[in-house]
């Protein structure tokens, strides 16, 4: 059973569907095949890694690793996946051939630091966005009100410079916060 599935991608092939179920802390994979097509009851849901309820920060083989509320996932169109975890602070990549989980930016910390990848800090990092080059993952670090890309192996914060909108109905000239 499903507890708050949040961000969901397709496989390359658009036959199986992967799922960040966030409250189980783990992610789901659904083999559709031509299912839904044929408007038959999708029964084949199964955990590609983590296990349900056991929530840390944990790299691994499928049930060895541990997620902390994953939020969102999405298919590099190769055979990874990225997912953003929103407690966990950090950005993990899934091997779909072998199930091994690994960080792939992030201390675990929550904060706001750019750097390598390793040392980097989110803020409850949700939404991810690939480059179609496949070089730069985009990621919405919630908490601290950003953007941030991941390239080379570092994290940086896309900044906002445009002091043309006001977000927050002051005049403060500090857009990034509310």
């Amino acid at each position: 059973r499903f507890h708050s599935p949040s961000g969901l991608t397709f496989d390359s092939d658009d036959d199986v569907v992967y799922i960040a179920d966030q409250r189980n802390h783990i992610i789901r994979k659904v083999a559709i095949g031509e299912s839904w097509a044929e408007e038959k009851e999708v029964t084949n849901v199964t955990t590609l890694a983590g296990r349900v309820g056991v929530y840390g920060h944990v790299d691994g083989k499928k049930s060895a690793a541990k997620f902390w509320n994953p939020v969102d996932i999405i298919h590099d169109g190769d055979n990874n996946m990225y997912v953003s975890e929103r407690h966990g602070n950090v950005i993990r990549r899934i091997s779909t051939l072998k199930g091994e989980v690994t960080t792939v930016a992030g201390s675990g910390g929550f904060g706001m630091r750019d750097g390598s990848s390793k040392d980097a800090a989110f803020g409850s990092p949700s939404g991810l966005a690939m480059h179609p080059s496949r070089a730069v993952l985009c990621v919405a670090d919630m908490a601290n009100h950003c953007v941030r890309s991941i390239y080379m192996q570092r994290v940086q914060s896309l900044d906002d410079n445009d002091d043309s909108s006001d977000n927050d109905g002051g005049d403060d000239g500090d857009e990034r916060y509310w």
